[in-house]
């Protein structure tokens, strides 16, 4: 297969490399040191490359916008072991076996990681790298070094996982990561742990956010995504940072996924208490809930929706008022509602009976009804909400 294509013209090689997978560029690649310089010149196109690491191996998921394809080389101690990667070549009678998507190699030593590393990647063009960190199988010094050569590189994400992470290891990732990274810590860590980037990260996903509190919440500003698969957080508590979040003036956050406190029976009155919503069914156990943040000089209009998905898993997001067809003006309509209640609840406890607020609360009345028939008018799409 190799000299015949090695012959071709430039055209019609780089169309038959086109039509191929991850795998078979890779393999491709391995079949000659000319065919692999070829290939790094041509910059085979993905869309991810998720870099694994652990003392056994170095993976490689390249993912396209259909598949994923896994190539593994796995460190086996033997005579033969590659010891210098000077070119991919060196690994073609090194196949272990080819399973659905996943491509086994064999034999190299773990000291030239980041010389395999850089010949592989350099084959592919990739709009996201990430890096998933197997902490368990790598001892601290081990693991520093490769954290920081993998800093080098321009990760977009690092992933640690593992069964517990100490103070000192959390420690040395938040000092050396930037928070405009996204970091995934799936391990367990220490309840007392702070750090001043702990809450900064523009994506974070936490496994265990049992110390996660509402004003750690609260605290967020500017941020992309945060996730805790572990939380003490209830119904009465989501609520409350919900209150806040309108009323905070501030951009706090564009998606936070929390998985409710183990035992917690979603109830949507509890979470919708004292606020202006909208309710949509969507066929699903629980409905779709809007709401509008308050806007001011720092902040634009916005409209937050919170939804319930199994396993107590609860979403808010942020959204700007045109990606939410026929929310915003409803959700307008339903607060000047709440406030001319409001201001007839405050004339009739007062009970002045003057003929001054004998006049506003007939305007009050005239305007409930105007906007209660603009309700009923605008809701186009079903919303379900208090008249």
């Amino acid at each position: 297969m190799t000299l015949p294509l090695l012959k071709l013209p430039y055209v019609p090689l780089n169309l038959i490399t086109k039509m191929m997978n991850a795998n078979e560029i890779i393999k491709l690649a391995m079949c000659s040191y000319r065919l692999e310089l070829f290939l790094r010149g041509a910059k085979f196109r993905i869309r991810e490359i998720h870099v694994h690491l652990s003392k056994e191996s170095l993976q490689f998921d390249l993912i396209d916008s259909k598949n994923a394809w896994i190539t593994c080389f796995r460190m086996r101690k033997s005579q033969n072991q590659i010891k210098n990667v000077t070119k991919l070549e060196q690994f073609c009678k090194r196949y272990g076996k080819e399973v659905d998507n996943r491509l086994f190699i064999n034999s190299f030593s773990m000291e030239t990681i980041f010389d395999l590393y850089h010949r592989v990647t350099s084959l592919f063009s990739s709009f996201l790298v990430g890096w998933v960190f197997y902490a368990d199988t790598i001892n601290n010094r081990t693991f520093v070094t490769y954290l920081d050569r993998a800093l080098s590189e321009n990760g977009t994400w690092f992933t640690f996982i593992n069964d517990s992470l100490s103070s000192e290891v959390l420690k040395e990732i938040m000092d050396k990561i930037p928070v405009t990274k996204r970091i995934e810590i799936e391990a367990d860590t220490p309840m007392d742990f702070t750090h001043p980037n702990l809450l900064k990260y523009f994506v974070m996903k936490y496994k265990n956010g049992l110390w996660v509190t509402l004003d750690h919440l609260k605290s967020f500003r500017n941020v992309g995504f945060f996730e805790i698969f572990f939380s003490n957080f209830d119904c009465t508590d989501i609520n409350k940072f919900l209150k806040y979040w309108i009323d905070c003036g501030e951009t706090m956050i564009d998606l936070l996924a929390i998985t409710l406190k183990e035992g917690t029976v979603p109830n949507v009155d509890i979470l919708t208490d004292g606020l202006v919503t909208l309710h949509e069914d969507d066929g699903g156990r629980y409905p779709n809930i809007f709401m509008k943040g308050r806007n001011n000089n720092t902040r634009k209009e916005v409209i937050g929706l919170v939804l319930l998905r199994g396993n107590n898993l609860l979403e808010f997001s942020t959204w700007e008022p045109d990606e939410c067809e026929g929310v915003h003006e409803l959700l307008v309509l339903l607060e000047n509602k709440k406030e001319l209640e409001k201001e007839m609840k405050r004339i009739q406890e007062e009970g002045m009976n003057t003929v001054e607020e004998n006049r506003r609360v007939r305007e009050i009345i005239m305007e409930l009804e105007k906007v209660k028939d603009e309700l009923v008018v605008k809701n186009e799409r079903g919303f379900v909400f208090e008249i």
